[in-house]
């Protein structure tokens, strides 16, 4: 692949990043009210501070609690994915995406891996996912 796709892809997710906030994905967090309030706002404290690898035990619990909670297991797959756990991180996306496909964050998120694992064809199909939804 041509570096000036990759780059224009990277580019394009960025960009959704920087308005995220505007849009209610990603940038900006908010407690998942079906979630164990305690595990998952633990967690999410966490992942403000990068303790990623921290985070992930809290998310588990919280998971254990609600294992249809397609919030939960979009921060499963960003943790994940924060600690190099590829296939971990595209696991729980996927399920995340099985529960709610028009999950805006999970589609984000899964763009953002894709792009890791230099996949621009399924990072580019992500970013067409998140224009759809």
């Amino acid at each position: 692949m041509p570096i000036r796709l990759v780059l224009a892809a990277g580019a394009q997710f960025a960009a959704l990043a920087i308005a995220a906030p505007c849009f209610g994905m990603g940038g900006l967090r908010m407690p998942v009210p079906s979630a164990t309030p305690d595990n998952y706002t633990t967690a999410m404290q966490l992942i403000d501070r990068q303790q990623f690898a921290n985070a992930i035990p809290y998310l588990d619990q919280a998971l254990a609690a609600k294992p249809d909670d397609a919030d939960v297991l979009n921060e499963l797959g960003y943790t994940h994915r924060m600690v190099g756990d590829y296939p971990g991180s595209l696991d729980y996306y996927r399920r995340a995406l099985a529960i709610n496909p028009d999950h805006r964050g999970a589609h984000e998120y899964l763009g953002e891996l894709y792009l890791n694992m230099r996949d621009l064809p399924s990072a580019q199909g992500q970013l067409a996912e998140l224009t759809r939804v």
